[in-house]
């Protein structure tokens, strides 16, 4: 789509969801690689006792997502996540 077509036809709104989503999970991870790293992941996990890895400890070129210490830094980092998402698009008249 051309950044033209994607102004047109993407509310902010949309493209706020879109960004948080890409935060969540990065459109930048070739899925392929993403499935071999799952698949390492429980490879590792099957040979260890208590394993306990996961997809992102094989893919060292992404950085991994801060984890909240609380249930308070949770919600604010949700409300960063989506930040003016819930509030009403104001268009020019």
């Amino acid at each position: 789509m051309s950044i033209a077509r994607c102004k047109a036809e993407t509310s902010s709104r949309d493209l706020a969801h879109w960004m948080a989503f890409d935060r969540i999970d990065p459109f930048t991870i070739d899925r392929t690689e993403l499935i071999l790293a799952r698949f390492m992941a429980l490879i590792s996990n099957m040979m260890s006792k208590g394993g306990k890895a996961t997809a992102m400890d094989f893919l060292q070129f992404v950085d991994k997502p801060a984890k909240p210490d609380n249930l308070a830094e949770a919600e604010q980092l949700f409300k960063r996540l989506f930040h003016g998402a819930d509030q009403p698009i104001k268009r020019k008249s």
